[in-house]
């Protein structure tokens, strides 16, 4: 506690501990009643102030101290300073924001997961794209978007950690409704400021009027071999 806070014993000991609360007296006056009245208040977080007069966070247990007669004597707190991890979520929450602003506004169908393959954010496009909303997919597995299921998205998983990034996968995305439809996939490893893996991000494309196309290219080209071998005469084919 003296290392956390910044205080010596002789410092600390006999005086109030709604001075050390960033919340002060009311906030005291809070965790007692709770404390009180269900005889501890485990992982709470809670800020208070060091010697210097900044502000630190902790995660904290209390129990109350009784004597054989169950007379309370007193509160015993246990604290865990959580600050670097809570200027770390918010750094991570300011960042998703503003990445979820930035792919709002591109017209490719975009998905980001965080490095288990949870979807964290989809844009509009892929809404469009495949009928599913926010609400529906954020907070599922990406996996539930493949025809291949788990199955594929382990193996893209495994590509995109050998390679960090690989472009112009053709696989087949499942809509909401069920139907199935040929993608093209380029998907990368988002990282944060210390190269940390922190999640992906992925950007499809429709591909159905091009493999009707193809599809259709290639019916007319057999019909075309069929015509040739089945004449008696003399037959080149040139190109333009």
């Amino acid at each position: 506690a003296e290392a956390t806070f910044g205080y010596g014993k002789g410092k600390v000991i006999g005086t109030h501990i709604s001075q050390y609360y960033a919340g002060g007296l009311e906030e005291a006056k809070r965790v007692g009643k709770i404390i009180k009245k269900e005889g501890r208040l485990h992982f709470g977080e809670i800020d208070f102030l060091k010697k210097d007069r900044t502000i630190i966070t902790l995660r904290m247990s209390y129990d109350l101290l009784k004597d054989n007669e169950g007379r309370m004597l007193g509160i015993v707190a246990v604290g865990k300073d959580i600050t670097e991890k809570k200027r770390v979520e918010k750094e991570l929450i300011q960042a998703r924001d503003s990445l979820e602003i930035l792919i709002e506004g591109i017209t490719d169908p975009i998905v980001t997961t965080d490095k288990r393959g949870i979807v964290t954010s989809i844009n509009k496009a892929i809404t469009e794209l495949v009928g599913y909303e926010r609400e529906d997919a954020i907070g599922n597995h990406i996996s539930m978007a493949y025809s291949g299921g788990m199955e594929e998205a382990r193996k893209l998983m495994g590509i995109l950690k050998e390679k960090g990034k690989f472009h112009g996968y053709e696989t087949q995305f499942i809509r909401k409704d069920g139907s199935l439809f040929p993608a093209i996939l380029s998907t990368s490893l988002l990282r944060d400021k210390s190269g940390e893996v922190i999640g992906t991000l992925g950007i499809c494309k429709d591909i159905t009027e091009r493999k009707r196309l193809e599809d259709e290219l290639k019916e007319t080209k057999d019909f075309l071999e069929s015509v040739i071998e089945g004449s008696i005469d003399g037959i080149t084919v040139l190109d333009r």
